[in-house]
């Protein structure tokens, strides 16, 4: 699947050149396309066929400047795909109605549901942030992040949260890849974003720490950037950060890595083959 954005007659394979940043409301970054600011772009998701399978409509909101290229963002309008039959999408949609949301959990009103899923159709990794203030710890997933050439990157966590909070007190820290067998630890720590700061001995560790902040790793560390705080802006419930890149080590193998349900279903019913790990 592949990801193209249409702006002025031209068609354009984004792929690898955009940031999933923001689900309320939905928002993109575009590394590589130069658009003014309130401009409607037209998303595809595009099959091997070149078939488009799900489109996105978004508007163009605000521009950063970051490793000397202005990335542009853009915020979600109107999504609508067919990863599934309408009749189930309906369903799905009542179902979704009736159900009671969870304490804590965000809503999706309206359509912004429907582009969450376009989104997340895209395979997006999941890393962890790891805080220390050098004797505490705090590790939490992260999916709506992603780096801007080599010397910079970008995450978005909740407004008011105590993972914000965090970044924002000790300003350095590091962002890791763990190997996908780990995905069910991943995935617990997901309630640390509104905890204190710990002590180191409730994680598994690697054996070394991050090479310039000695800042410890997890077990199953397969490649991470050590960051620092550079400015954040606030857009909907996320507050976007923007750090500058203090090291890299690449990942060597596959990271902990999801995808929506829906477009799980589509692959299997096109006959796709996919290694799932189901939680």
């Amino acid at each position: 699947m592949r990801l193209w954005v249409e702006s002025g007659g031209e068609a354009r394979d984004v792929t690898d050149e955009h940031l999933f940043v923001g689900y309320k409301p939905l928002l993109i970054g575009l590394l590589s396309v130069p658009v003014e600011t309130g401009r409607i772009l037209v998303f595809h998701l595009r099959s091997e066929d070149g078939k488009s399978v799900a489109k996105l409509t978004a508007k163009t909101v605000f521009h950063q400047v970051l490793d000397n290229r202005s990335v542009v963002f853009c915020e979600g309008i109107r999504g609508s795909h067919t990863f599934i039959h309408p009749i189930y999408q309906w369903i799905n949609r009542q179902r979704q109605w009736l159900t009671r949301r969870k304490p804590g959990n965000v809503g999706l009103p309206g359509n912004l549901y429907d582009q969450v899923r376009i989104a997340y159709a895209m395979p997006r990794i999941i890393s962890v942030v790891i805080l220390s203030d050098g004797q505490r710890v705090n590790v939490f997933p992260t999916d709506l992040h992603g780096p801007v050439g080599l010397h910079h990157y970008v995450s978005s966590l909740r407004i008011h949260g105590k993972a914000t909070e965090q970044v924002e007190r000790l300003r350095k820290l590091v962002v890791a890849d763990l190997t996908a067998h780990a995905y069910q630890e991943v995935y617990r720590w997901g309630v640390n974003h509104q905890r204190d700061l710990q002590q180191p001995d409730q994680y598994q560790w690697a054996s070394h720490a991050s090479k310039n902040l000695g800042i410890p790793l997890p077990a199953g560390t397969i490649g991470y950037r050590e960051l620092e705080l550079e400015g954040s802006l606030d857009w909907g419930i996320h507050r976007i950060h923007f750090y500058r890149v203090l090291f890299h080590l690449q990942a060597n193998g596959q990271p902990v890595t999801h995808i929506h349900q829906y477009y799980a279903q589509w692959r299997s019913d096109h006959g796709l083959v996919t290694g799932l790990l189901l939680r």
